[in-house]
């Protein structure tokens, strides 16, 4: 865990009056702000040793730095994830204010840098009591705060894995949508979807959906972040995603909605390589509810039809009964209709439990750019502990671990209650976001006091895992290594839940000791040692199709 410095613009030029980002900018030329937004994607990004190529100016702000840091061997970030892309969204909500030269009389580099320094004040708002009460909790809280806000982005600086994660889960997701649709007979639904994108045909959506994925990919492998394109339906798929003016909005609506954007007639840039994906499926569902809102079919709540026929009884189940397809494992006992208690999805092998709560949660615009961990603590417990009407997630997870627990668990009869049961508890959710260091052992302590206060306790013969918080990308990334293997995935969970559960030492008053350790107990499940990574060969294969219509 690498904790940097994002200094402030008044702690660095303390003589000067701070003016607003848009002051700054309006004296640097278009093409160079333009640039500087799909530069934002590279990595490593400058910091203030190497962003200035005028020696003197370089000087004069290693002075001031200096001055600033007072001795410590903190890592500066002038560059943070907040930050650019705030000024992204400055710059293109206010694209027709800039001229091609900008200011000639001043420094486009030295403009740029306060500008960041001015965007980077957003860190001052964070509301919490780390830097007053600096114990374990508090130093938590915060890792909580600032991960839930950036977690949309990437969670490590080298993304690279990140991104090959994400891309491959999209195409997976992308096309079991398109699976379901058919499969409800919802055609003309699926081709207003598809229209949406500005393309007709299923097979040029894919087409061109991996094409731009392709290119994508390389593009961050190599650092790249200018594009011309010579095939011609993917160019018109990116004009049709591009932004041209937006407006400015607390949680990147408008970039996520269009994260491409023209420098000229022929090349454009990326705002963000993740927003660029997320296009495709992560928004899909809204796009989604407004063609059903014109369309002869109607659906009263889309929402919860979305979660439940597609997130969970068929995105979901397909996924899991392709992971575990052998006849050895005992699955739940499918009533006539659902029962009250029913796990979203169970598995039995040879008494070792594996019991499952999907949620697919909406997270508001509101709830994302919240800056105090009570807020965000409040959304959590509703959505997996206990929302206005019932019991969710966790309590849902308890639920049938007191039925095994009494012996009257009705979905499954081979349960032998009198050899030792071991239980895996697990909330499978479809967003990232919940995903950022520390929400799965925040969940967990709630799910430890949910068994105390029931009063279920755990002993040789009884044995209840701790909580796993897992997003579906993960199982869908893990899905050939540990299809049918069930020991592989049982050592990873109990791996990453006996570090959820690690006690503190005394040796962790040493400060590295002790970020050591918290990276331990706050790391998603995702974020662990694994033997494996995707197979190269399971990657490429996605992109076949390209292969074959090289000529098109």
């Amino acid at each position: 865990m690498n904790f940097k410095i994002v200094p402030h613009f008044e702690e660095i030029f303390p003589e000067e009056n701070k003016e607003n980002p848009l002051f700054y900018l309006l004296k640097i030329p278009k093409e160079l702000l333009l640039k500087s937004i799909g530069f934002c994607n590279t990595y490593p990004l400058p910091t203030y040793n190497n962003f200035f190529s005028d020696k003197e100016i370089a000087k004069n702000i290693a002075k001031r730095i200096e001055i600033f840091k007072r001795g410590s061997d903190k890592d500066i970030e002038i560059i943070s994830p907040h930050s650019y892309l705030k000024l992204s969204e400055l710059i293109l909500s206010n694209i027709e204010k800039f001229t091609m030269d900008g200011d000639e009389s001043s420094n486009s580099e030295l403009n740029l840098f306060k500008a960041f320094l001015v965007l980077n004040s957003r860190f001052t708002e964070y509301n919490h009591d780390f830097q007053t009460n600096q114990n374990k909790d508090s130093f938590i809280n915060f890792i909580v705060l600032q991960g839930f806000q950036l977690s949309e982005i990437s969670m490590f600086e080298d993304d690279k894995n990140e991104f090959v994660k994400l891309i491959y889960a999209t195409i997976y997701k992308v096309e079991s949508l398109l699976k379901f649709l058919s499969c409800k007979n919802f055609q003309s639904v699926k081709m207003e979807f598809i229209k949406s994108y500005g393309l007709n045909s299923e097979e040029d959506f894919l087409y061109n959906m991996k094409y731009l994925f392709a290119s994508l990919f390389i593009a961050k492998l190599n650092n790249q972040f200018i594009f011309t394109s010579q095939n011609l339906s993917c160019f018109d798929l990116i004009k049709n995603i591009a932004a041209t003016k937006i407006t400015e909005d607390e949680d990147f609506t408008e970039l996520k909605k269009t994260p491409i954007y023209f420098i000229d007639e022929t090349r454009f840039s990326i705002v963000n390589f993740y927003f660029a994906v997320d296009l495709f499926y992560r928004s899909a569902k809204f796009r989604l509810q407004e063609i059903f809102k014109d369309n002869e079919i109607k659906i009263e709540n889309f929402f919860s039809f979305y979660n439940k026929e597609f997130s969970e009884n068929f995105l979901m189940k397909n996924l899991l009964d392709t992971i575990f397809s052998k006849k050895f494992y005992t699955k739940k006992i499918e009533y006539e209709s659902e029962e009250k208690n029913e796990p979203d999805y169970y598995l039995n092998y040879n008494n070792t439990l594996l019991i499952f709560e999907n949620k697919d949660v909406l997270i508001s615009k509101s709830i994302k750019s919240a800056n105090d961990i009570e807020t965000i603590e409040n959304f959590l417990k509703e959505r997996f502990l206990q929302s206005k009407k019932k019991g969710v997630g966790i309590k849902q997870l308890v639920n049938s671990i007191e039925f095994i627990y009494n012996q009257n668990f009705k979905f499954d009869n081979t349960i032998k209650y009198n050899h030792k049961i071991e239980i895996f508890p697990i909330l499978l959710v479809h967003d990232r976001v919940f995903e950022s260091m520390g929400i799965n052992y925040k969940l967990n302590n709630w799910f430890i006091e949910e068994l105390h206060l029931r009063n279920i306790k755990c002993n040789e013969k009884f044995k209840i895992h701790s909580l796993t918080l897992m997003d579906i990308d993960t199982l869908i990334l893990w899905n050939h290594n540990i299809k049918d293997n069930f020991k592989i995935l049982k050592d990873l969970l109990i791996a990453h839940t006996k570090q959820l559960n690690e006690l503190p030492q005394k040796s962790y008053n040493n400060p590295k000791h002790f970020t050591d350790y918290l990276q331990r107990l706050l790391r998603p499940i995702s974020a662990r040692e694994t033997p494996f990574f995707i197979k190269p060969g399971e990657f490429s294969k996605q992109f076949l199709d390209l292969l074959s219509n090289k000529n098109r």
